[in-house]
Formats: structure tokens, sequence, C-alpha cells
């Protein structure tokens, strides 16, 4: 008998796991098929703190032994609301787009969606990488991005979208731009930095997304594909290494 670690991986309750079989089979046979070279679009929202309490990265820090480290490197002090900031943004094999960045105070409904993100963000981004149209568009499921006014405007702008219905829900081990965040997290909050302000914290975010090379979005993307054939075949959790 042979001892392993367990894995961690995203719970998913019998309806989920249904869903995203449909889904994974829909994706694979209708949209992205192995004949096609379509390039997958997909955007996101994260949030970020002043001292990175939301980042993995800042779970540790480095000490000699002998030496007592101060409070603030040996504690990771916790507001019980601490202000923060959501970052939108879109990524694809050939680049990132300009980011939307907001107090987290603000919900993001299909207004505000359509507004700040499709009609100031995507739509260059879009334009600037995608112009041959060889693209589809893979939001995640959140209710602004698949609301009437949304997918309306869409359709006027020529963004070809997967169907929510083919959108299989709570599979991250799917979905790169997860993998994009803990980067950026980690770049964002490297060596303990922390904000003094809101207005610090986006000019380091801002400033650390133009370091991220061209090469790690196409890292991050590439055989995409693949894995989403492999999770139709065997399912979801075949991803999970």
């Amino acid at each position: 008998m042979n001892r392993k670690k367990r894995r961690k991986a995203p719970k998913s309750n019998d309806n989920q796991r249904t869903r995203q079989k449909k889904c994974l089979e829909k994706l694979r046979r209708k949209i992205l098929m192995p004949s096609n070279d379509i390039e997958i679009v997909m955007d996101d929202e994260s949030y970020f703190t002043l001292d990175g309490s939301n980042s993995y990265g800042n779970d540790y820090f480095y000490s000699y032994e002998g030496l007592e480290p101060p409070e603030n490197v040996k504690y990771l002090f916790r507001s019980k609301f601490p202000p923060k900031v959501m970052v939108w943004l879109a990524i694809s094999n050939r680049g990132i787009s300009q980011p939307f960045i907001t107090s987290s105070g603000l919900a993001i409904n299909s207004k505000i969606y359509i507004k700040e993100c499709i009609n100031k963000k995507l739509i260059k981004f879009l334009k600037k990488f995608h112009s041959d149209q060889n693209f589809i568009f893979w939001p995640d499921l959140a209710s602004s991005h698949y609301a009437n006014d949304t997918l309306a405007e869409f359709e006027r702008l020529n963004i070809k979208i997967v169907p929510k219905d083919s959108n299989p829900p709570n599979v991250p081990q799917l979905r790169p731009i997860e993998r994009f965040w803990a980067t950026l997290k980690r770049n964002v909050y490297r060596n303990g930095w922390t904000a003094k302000s809101v207005q610090d914290l986006v000019k380091r975010i801002e400033t650390e997304l133009k370091k991220i090379p061209l090469q790690s979005c196409q890292n991050l993307m590439r055989g995409l594909k693949t894995k989403i054939r492999k999770a139709a075949d065997r399912g979801a959790l075949s991803l999970i290494d």
C-alpha cells in the first residue's frame, strides 16, 4: 500500500457534475473541434487587498535562526473589512487586455459590465489582437455576463461567445486565467510589499501587468482544447494533478 497526498479540487454537487459533462461534450463537439483553429479569449475578475492578505504567496516569510523578525513580518494582520479593489481583464494566447480597476464596493452588474468592460476594454483588445475574427469569447457564469442586455451587446458587436448551455460550471482547472491571477498577485506582493493606499495598489497592479510577457499568456493557454477533450472523456477531475 502506497501513501499518497490528497489533491485539492473544486467541490461539485451531482447537478454540477451532470452539467459539466453535458457542457464539455457540447464544447468539444460543436465549438472547439480539433479540426478548427479557433482561439479562445476569456475574462475574469479578482480582488486585491492593500496588504495582500488574500494572496497565497504572502502566507510565508523568511527569517534567520536566532533573530526575531518584526511584528509586521511575523504576523499577517487582517482587518475585518480591508480596503480592496476589483480588477477585470481578458486574456488570450495573443496578450492581455487593459484592466478595469474599481473599488470593491461597486457591484458589477450588466450595465457596468457592458460599459466599462466590454465597450471600453474588451472590444479594443479584440480589434488589436483578434481582428481576423477567428476567436470565441469564453466568459465565466456570472449573471452579468449572460444577462439579456449583455447578450444583445455581444450580438451587436459581433462577438461570438460560448453559449450558457455549453459553459461548464465550477471547473477552474479549465480556466487558465485563474493561474494568471495567482501569478499577478505573487508579483504584486513580492517580498512582502504592501500598499499605503488604494491609489498605491492600483499603480502597482498596472505596473506589474505591463511586465507580464506574452509568452506567459501563450504558456497558460497552450493545450486548452486538449484539456477540454480530456475532461469531456474522463471527467473534470482528471485534469487535477
